[in-house]
């Protein structure tokens, strides 16, 4: 049997209850203790990582792994306010991981750009490192305000937000990106027109 079929419904899996994670928190807090709650989590993620086996590049194993660190401490400790920390402890990671390639090329934004087999210009380089930057900034903001939110002791707002507001957010990044870099790429070839002109 392939193992392509149960790898990719253990990836859909993950994502799911990645995003659905401040969603299930709310709901199942008061019914179940965090220390169940993590476990739970634990065993979603190992078994994506069986299933990932060697296939996961470096920047999604540290993320893993990470990951499943974060929840065995919330199992040891059974705290529901550390196990509302978890999406302030994801942007943590994803800002590391970005920072990280800014200063060990290619930025991330590149590395993505890359592997979706786009041509990358030195403009282009240029371009996918303000990305990275942008986006570095934006995972500063969110891991404040799911921070604040967190110690705030408003579960429904905390709920609301790292379950729904963020990934507005970040869809709304997207989409300015993408907007923007149209603009930026037409100037790009304009001045490359008015230079060869």
């Amino acid at each position: 049997m392939s193992l392509t079929r149960p790898h990719a419904l253990a990836g859909a899996i993950l994502l799911i209850v990645i995003l659905a994670y401040p969603a299930v928190v709310y709901i199942l807090l008061e019914r179940v203790s965090p220390f169940l709650l993590a476990l739970m989590l634990i065993v979603v993620v190992g078994v994506r990582l069986k299933l990932a086996h060697l296939r996961l590049g470096d920047s999604l194993w540290l993320l893993a792994v990470a990951a499943a660190g974060f929840l065995a401490a919330v199992a040891v400790t059974n705290s529901a306010e550390l196990l509302k920390f978890y999406p302030v402890f994801m942007n943590a990671i994803f800002l590391a991981v970005f920072v990280a390639s800014l200063f060990y090329p290619p930025s991330m934004i590149e590395r993505f750009a890359t592997a979706a087999r786009m041509e990358m210009s030195e403009q282009g380089r240029v371009y996918t490192r303000g990305v990275t930057v942008v986006w570095c900034l934006f995972f500063v903001v969110n891991a404040s305000i799911s921070a604040w939110l967190a110690l705030s002791g408003d579960d429904q707002l905390w709920a609301l937000y790292t379950g729904i507001y963020s990934y507005l957010a970040m869809a709304a990044l997207f989409v300015l990106e993408y907007a923007f870099r149209g603009v930026y790429q037409r100037r790009v070839r304009s001045r490359s027109r008015g230079a060869a002109s």
